[in-house]
């Protein structure tokens, strides 16, 4: 394998992970670009789905929590998928009786999520997860961004609490540098993802796309296709538990893989004409280089033309073994979870050109 090609593959994360976000950052804080100002306009009657599997353990205190949220005209859908436990159950008897959508098998979270939009009647729409928890004022302020013209989804911040354990902090530094480009990207109406705890959408904007494909993506991209704004909102705040093992890590990013390459091929069968510059900039240089990073590493890996920076890397991964022994360095975290990250998305490729599919979700969550 040639230098040059090592050159590139190492110039494009430098690029992606490195001076994207710095100059992402540093243009928004110069330019006069905001994201759209909440608008003073009345808010609309929506709907807030709320997608669970297996999750007898949160439902009842999600739904107490959203009886609590401060939009005035709120209807509330529970979407029990496929759960083999009380989830819907215990859904219908909280009092503050919501509509329970249940499917007996697991659609997976975007085919459930299009099936229950069928018996939705508002035009507005908010989506969130079973296990966190929503700021009293999350919704109000999604919703008064909104209604502002133009727009045609809005993401919120998910917030993690303190790290205890060396991946907890891998990825607490990891979402600060995500946030931070989300933000800026929001500020230009170009977000290419939302996040899956918060997020509200027009009807409109919501495409019919296969389970294989994440809505977190599919969303923003119809948002671009329909040339309204798809923006970041960071005062709009979810709270959630990160992941406690390297194991439960490892899962749920190789299952974003194979939703993320299912998304590019996907995105490939549109025109950049039609997708413009603004979109495809930011997606390729957010998303699209970081998934092929992966990939990319591990060929420059197995090859050995890493050299040094090769010994770096196992000497990383070995350090995932002793976290007990090495404590919480946040440099030493954000790499290891760097280094889980990219091999999930490496293997994740392999699977997908293999022809495997997984639409299906089964969160983990702690035993009680």
């Amino acid at each position: 394998m040639t230098e040059w090609f090592t050159t590139v593959v190492l110039a494009l994360l430098a690029y992606s992970y490195v001076f994207y976000p710095l100059t992402l950052v540093l243009r928004k804080r110069l330019a006069s670009e905001k994201a759209p100002l909440p608008s003073d306009h009345p808010l609309p009657p929506a709907t807030l789905l709320i997608l669970a599997r297996n999750e007898q353990s949160a439902i009842e205190q999600k739904l107490s929590q959203v009886a609590a949220l401060d939009y005035p005209e709120l209807s509330v859908m529970v979407i029990s998928d496929g759960s083999d436990d009380e989830t819907a159950t215990l859904a219908r008897n909280h009092y503050s009786k919501p509509h329970v959508i249940e499917f007996d098998t697991p659609r997976g979270k975007t085919i459930a999520t299009l099936e229950a939009l069928e018996r939705v009647e508002t035009d507005l729409l908010f989506f969130t997860d079973a296990p966190g928890v929503l700021a009293t004022n999350s919704l109000h302020i999604l919703g008064t961004t909104l209604v502002s013209e133009g727009v045609g989804c809005a993401g919120g911040r998910v917030f993690y609490g303190d790290p205890r354990t060396e991946l907890e902090a891998g990825f607490g530094l990891y979402q600060r540098i995500a946030r931070a480009v989300r933000d800026a990207e929001g500020a230009g109406g170009t977000a290419t993802v939302i996040s899956g705890a918060i997020h509200g959408a027009w009807r409109s904007v919501i495409p019919t796309v296969p389970g294989s494909l994440s809505l977190e993506l599919a969303i923003p991209l119809e948002t671009t296709l329909q040339n309204k704004k798809s923006v970041y909102v960071a005062e709009a705040i979810c709270v959630e538990e990160s992941r406690k093992t390297w194991g439960s890590e490892w899962k749920a990013r190789l299952r974003m893989g194979m939703r993320s390459w299912a998304f590019l091929l996907h995105l490939l069968a549109y025109t950049p004409g039609l997708l413009g510059t603004r979109y495809l900039f930011h997606f390729w240089s957010h998303k699209g280089l970081r998934w092929l990073g992966g990939p990319l590493c591990m060929i420059l890996f197995i090859s050995g033309e890493l050299g040094g920076l090769q010994t770096l890397l196992l000497l990383i991964g070995g350090l995932s073994v002793g976290e007990k022994l090495f404590g919480k360095s946040r440099l030493v975290s954000l790499l290891i979870f760097f280094f889980l990250v990219n091999g999930a998305y490496a293997l994740s490729l392999s699977l997908f050109i293999l022809g495997k599919r997984q639409p299906s979700w089964k969160p983990e969550r702690p035993v009680e």
